[in-house]
């Protein structure tokens, strides 16, 4: 007899339930982490603005291409998600929010089940790029 639910669907019910639990912790929830991502994703925007720059100074051609493209391809991807996170999160996940915890309840379980992955998602396509920048710059400074 089947009662239309299996062992797994508990499981992932509970991890869902777990998820839950942790974003709405005040230490290492949702606003902990929005701020920790948005902070590190400003922090790539600042440098990429620095390295354009850098462009400007007397480097080799073939370093300033290089520096270019990579920055290019970082670029737009970043704008629209901080831009987007921004308008979204920020008064209700940033740090200087005067929101109650039950007020931004509903953005820090959009952030936990969703957003939080976008976030990894953006990292790890931009981190290629950042890699290589950073080969670049140690290249020049070389």
């Amino acid at each position: 007899m089947s009662f239309g639910w299996s062992a797994g669907d508990i499981v992932a019910a509970l991890r869902l339930l777990n998820k839950v639990r942790i974003a709405l912790t005040d230490s290492g929830g949702a606003a902990c982490d929005y701020q920790e991502q948005t902070v590190f994703l400003q922090t790539v925007s600042i440098t990429l603005n620095h390295l354009d720059a850098l462009q400007h100074e007397p480097l080799d051609p073939d370093i300033c291409d290089n520096l270019r493209q990579h920055c290019e391809l970082i670029r737009p991807s970043l704008r629209r998600f901080l831009s987007t996170a921004d308008r979204s999160f920020e008064a209700s996940l940033g740090a200087a929010t005067a929101k109650s915890k039950l007020l931004s309840t509903p953005r820090r379980l959009q952030w936990a089940l969703s957003t939080s992955k976008e976030v990894r998602s953006l990292r790890s396509k931009i981190g290629s790029s950042l890699s290589a920048i950073q080969v670049v710059v140690s290249q020049q400074i070389v």
